[in-house]
């Protein structure tokens, strides 16, 4: 099979037929236009004139018929555009449709149309059938040769994008994009914020401030926002002054449970009206409470208030005292009836016992208290932290005076600052900056591949912490944190203890249903994956979990997860959401059920942030498709005007044989 290809035009010649018909259509072929010729000359030989027209007219039928049977294809370097119309932040003018050429195929989103219809001179189009879909992916059903798409308005999101090309998935059928440029829209952009906080940590709004071309210009005072965040009932409990391009970190700390709708309100240095006002909604909600071991080798302040306001929180807790060299008092609180009674003085040791240990979350001892376990106790403790226990050990002088530390203990450098007995130090922590300083040990502590988590203000290090198998273990440089509690800063105390346990208790073996990520923005409409992890693999049991959404008025939609390939215990599945505001997935077994809030903006929502998202999203299909970049669009020659060729030649050889 011969083909011929220049840089316009590309021939294959008998292309339409299998190869191997083109030897016996070949000879047949010949033969019947030999015979055909030698009767057409037998006719007309007398008549030249005629038989040089007849004869004509017979090569040139069978040239119409080889080129139907042979595929011919133009180079078109503009092909045809396609105009959709997508939603825009700001109102789309006259003069961009002054410049879609007149062969373009027009289509609008429904977002874009209901918009523009309002609009005087939109109706001075007289656009009499528009082409409207629901989705922009619609459009290959009714043009699969799209060729050339070009987007105008703020454009797609990652997810229609993944929908179109999915849909013309064959290399024949590339299409070349192209973005017209979008006028930015003032407001917040990157956004993220923690979607599901448990009662008494922080929540942390950032972002960066885009501003439209035409206001960037100016004095001082008429380039400086002021980003605030406030709480339901308009208290303003976190506020930045930014600029063009600048990023904003806003923190606040929620203490009641529940579903939060803040307001992030963003203004102008000259103006008392909003520029922009958006929607910050959150979950708050119960902490999951660890299991405590409290250990002590002495009555303590510290470790009193710690169990009683454990106690408070509805947490599980024992606390085992020495008062002897292998005598121990135990103490017991929040257990159900029974299982353990509230006062034990026998001789009761958690660390005997591996199991009896692995029963707890977290184990939080005084440095005498570790040095005193025997080689056994040493172990189990050592065995149940590799498993996941936490481990909390509140430094004294033991840290200095022992020579043999504890195998825990070995990640640790411990060097002791002789120069004082005790500093006081104001402590920081996540996003806390203590105002009451505390009696901290003189000491410094290096630790390999750990991590700190509470420092000074000055940088010094007075918790810190390293992983040790599945647990975590930390040293507490101080003792003193009760003189918040009984000083009337029991909130501090409570947030510092509760970033504590949260950072080193073991984790909860429950099932639980992923948050939203921090920077996703959740739309009407708009995919939502929903995943949820289980303590099991759940290839095989799958079948027993119960994954349901709310929809439209309270009805339950039933998901199908899909359990992940790569983490067995990872099962997601998808939502579209129908309305806006709180919805949420339930998750249950034959044990439990669990409950996931998220909250779902309206198309109009978060104007600033949906146009760069979309931005982002249309600049990276031009990037990772070179299709789009420089694409020669090949476009197959029309057999209609060979076909109309052929019957006239046809009827023409008709009328001569028949007059």
């Amino acid at each position: 099979m011969n083909s011929y290809m220049s840089e316009t035009v590309h021939i294959e010649l008998l292309g339409r037929l299998p190869s191997s018909w083109l030897l016996p259509l070949a000879i047949i072929c010949f033969l019947c236009g030999v015979v055909s010729l030698g009767l057409v000359f037998n006719r007309l030989k007398l008549r030249k004139g005629r038989l040089v027209l007849v004869t004509g007219l017979n090569l040139l039928a069978w040239l119409m018929l080889i080129a139907i049977l042979s595929p011919v294809q133009l180079r078109d370097d503009e092909p045809p555009e396609t105009v959709l119309v997508t939603s825009s932040a700001l109102l789309l003018s006259e003069a961009l449709f002054d410049d879609i050429k007149p062969d373009a195929s027009l289509w609008f989103t429904q977002d874009s149309w209901l918009r523009l219809s309002q609009t005087s001179w939109f109706k001075q189009l007289n656009i009499q059938r528009p082409n409207i879909v629901r989705e922009p992916e619609d459009i290959i059903w009714a043009e699969p040769q799209l060729q050339h798409l070009r987007v105008v308005g703020d454009g797609l999101t990652a997810q229609q994008w993944q929908r179109f090309t999915q849909r013309k998935p064959d290399e024949s059928s590339a299409m070349k994009v192209s973005l017209d440029d979008v006028k930015t829209v003032t407001g917040p952009v990157s956004m993220r914020w923690h979607r599901r906080l448990t009662r008494g940590q922080w929540q942390h709004v950032s972002g960066m401030l885009q501003v439209a071309k035409d206001q960037a210009e100016g004095n001082l005072q008429q380039t400086l926002y002021q980003v605030q965040l406030k709480d339901p009932a308009g208290q303003i409990v976190a506020q930045q002054t930014v600029r063009n391009g600048e990023a904003f970190d806003l923190v606040a700390n929620v203490k009641t449970e529940g579903l939060w709708l803040y307001q992030l309100q963003l203004f102008n240095a000259l103006s008392d009206q909003p520029v922009a006002d958006e929607t910050v909604a959150f979950e708050v909600a119960r902490p999951t409470l660890a299991k405590l071991l409290i250990r002590q080798s002495a009555p303590s302040f510290e470790t009193r208030h710690l169990k009683n306001w454990a106690v408070d929180q509805g947490a599980q807790v024992t606390v085992e005292t020495q008062i002897s060299k292998k005598r121990y008092i135990s103490e017991h609180a929040n257990y159900p009836q029974g299982e353990r009674s509230e006062n034990d003085a026998a001789k009761v040791d958690s660390l005997d016992t591996l199991s009896v240990l692995n029963q707890y979350d977290m184990v939080i001892m005084d440095s005498r208290s570790l040095m005193n376990l025997t080689d056994s106790q040493q172990g189990n403790l050592e065995s149940a932290v590799k498993g996941g226990l936490g481990l909390l050990v509140i430094g004294d002088s033991t840290l200095f005076t022992e020579s043999n530390m504890p195998a825990l203990l070995n990640a640790f450098q411990i060097s002791r600052n002789e120069t004082s007995e005790s500093d006081q130090r104001l402590l920081t922590w996540q996003f806390d900056r203590v105002g009451e300083p505390l009696n901290v040990l003189p000491a410094e502590i290096a630790t390999r591949n750990g991590f700190s988590l509470v420092r000074g203000t000055d940088g010094r290090v007075v918790v810190p912490g390293t992983s040790y198998g599945l647990g975590k273990v930390a040293i507490s440089l101080t003792n003193q944190t009760h003189q918040w509690r009984t000083a009337g800063l029991a909130p501090l105390f409570s947030r510092h203890w509760h970033y504590l346990i949260e950072t080193l208790a073991r984790q909860s073996s429950a099932m639980y249903v992923l948050p939203t990520e921090d920077g996703h923005l959740t739309q009407v409409r708009q995919p939502l994956p929903q995943c949820f992890a289980a303590n099991a693999a759940l290839q095989s049991d799958i079948h027993a979990y119960s994954f349901n959404y709310q929809g439209e008025g309270n009805i339950p939609i039933e998901l199908s997860p899909r359990v992940d390939e790569v983490n067995q215990n990872l099962a997601c599945s998808t939502v579209y959401p129908a309305y806006s505001g709180w919805q949420h997935t339930h998750l249950s077994n034959s044990g439990e059920t669990v409950t996931q809030s998220f909250y779902v903006y309206k198309n109009n929502d978060w104007k600033a942030w949906q146009q760069q998202l979309k931005q982002r999203a249309g600049q990276r299909i031009l990037r990772t498709n070179p299709v789009t970049a420089s694409h020669a669009v090949w476009s197959e020659l029309s057999l209609w005007p060979f076909w109309w060729g052929l019957l006239l030649i046809c009827l023409l050889l008709w009328i001569e044989r028949k007059f």
